[in-house]
């Protein structure tokens, strides 16, 4: 009997493929540690139908190693229709985080039929149909449909082993959200809102020029630094941030790294580079981070790091902050601002010192004299930005 909705459709494929999966990771020896996830959509708070919105969450999703490897889309009786929609979804896959992979498994489901596809790497590469559609009601293809399941276990077991185990790595479609706020991973981009914008303004003493000011400098880092054949040390705008008509702040932002993890000397030293780099950028065009800590670093690479979170950023002549300016108060304390409070060039290049120390405090072998040195000229506001990135040429090179 066909199905008069798309949440049977949906109900079906739920409970078929996740009993069969549950029973595989139960009693096979193939141990696949997933998550499931059917039939949510993403709904941001307040979304308005901004250009840059992100895009709904695919109906189903595999999630292992905190890497999406598998997205399904449902429809009441059209699998064109779902075919469609997956292809309107998914995005380009990020070559760091997804190593060797060059593609995602995928389904498209509609009625009772079902339709197995790989889903390419790169989003200008349709996503291609593999094998036969499967009919639920005929006897035969459940058969198939249930040997086809066991065959995609397997090979998602083997995908979960092959993407690198990056620590922190967080899956495609996945929301960070906080009390205002809403973090979506998109494959090599990273969308970003801000609910309230006036009052986030207000209390962080920032300004919308201000932060489309520190995206426009770092924009223009990212080009120098790629014809240069240089690291990119500041995170760039796809799209320029902008308000919409809810007064949601909105960005899409690239590329997208990985939890900052440092263990030795060399990479302290790459850490404080390009601290002291994306600085440089910011001090240039007189504007200040002003929320330089490790939570606000990613790693890219090996010895390769990257700033990011510029809705932090001011104009250097910004008024004097707030007592309740948390962002910095919470972790550099009154220390960073000058005797008037403000906060100044001076006070990102100590907010790197506490950053920096902190990763040293956290190591039991001891780093060099020379890496303590330039940490604690830091912490005494001895150095810019260009007189630190001069002290890592000559001084301090591991």
């Amino acid at each position: 009997m066909p199905y008069s909705t798309e949440m049977h459709t949906s109900v079906d494929i739920c409970n078929f493929v996740g009993s069969v999966w549950e029973s595989l990771t139960t009693h096979s020896p193939i141990k696949l540690k997933h998550s499931l996830l059917f039939n949510k959509t993403l709904q941001l708070h307040n979304v308005s139908s901004h250009a840059i919105a992100p895009k709904s969450r695919p109906d189903t999703m595999l999630v292992a190693e905190n890497c999406t490897l598998l997205l399904g889309e449902d429809k009441h009786s059209d699998l064109a229709a779902a075919y469609q929609d997956l292809n309107r979804k998914r995005v380009d896959l990020s070559g760091l985080h997804y190593g060797p992979l060059k593609c995602m498994l995928g389904y498209v489901a509609a009625e009772t039929t079902v339709q197995w596809c790989f889903i390419p790497s790169h989003a200008d590469q349709p996503v291609q149909v593999v094998g036969p559609r499967l009919d639920f009601f005929s006897i035969q293809d459940r058969v198939s449909l249930l040997l086809s399941l066991v065959q995609a276990y397997r090979l998602l077991a083997v995908m979960s082993k092959s993407v690198p185990p990056l620590p922190g790595r967080i899956p495609l479609y996945q929301e960070i959200a906080t009390e205002n706020s809403i973090i979506v991973m998109e494959g090599t981009t990273v969308f970003k809102q801000i609910n309230k914008f006036e009052d986030y303004q207000r209390r962080q003493n920032t300004s919308l020029a201000a932060i489309q000011k520190a995206y426009g400098a770092a924009d223009e880092a990212a080009i120098a630094a790629n014809l240069a054949g240089a690291l990119q040390y500041l995170v760039s705008p796809v799209s320029q941030p902008s308000v919409g008509r809810k007064k949601e702040y909105q960005v899409r932002t690239q590329p997208c790294g990985y939890n900052t993890s440092v263990s030795t000397e060399q990479e302290l030293h790459a850490l404080a580079v390009a601290c002291c780099s994306a600085a440089k950028v910011l001090h240039d065009y007189k504007l200040v981070h002003r929320d330089l800590r490790l939570p606000n670093v990613v790693q890219l690479g090996r010895e390769h790091y990257l700033v990011i979170d510029l809705e932090s950023v001011a104009s250097t002549a910004a008024k004097a902050l707030p007592q309740d300016f948390h962002n910095v108060l919470k972790t550099c304390n009154a220390e960073a601002l000058d005797d008037a409070r403000h906060f100044t060039v001076m006070s990102d290049m100590f907010c790197i010192g506490v950053l920096l120390k902190e990763v040293v405090d956290s190591r039991a072998t001891p780093y060099s004299a020379q890496a303590n040195r330039f940490i604690r000229k830091l912490l005494d506001k001895d150095l810019a930005a260009v007189p630190a990135l001069m002290w890592l040429q000559r001084e301090w090179c591991p």
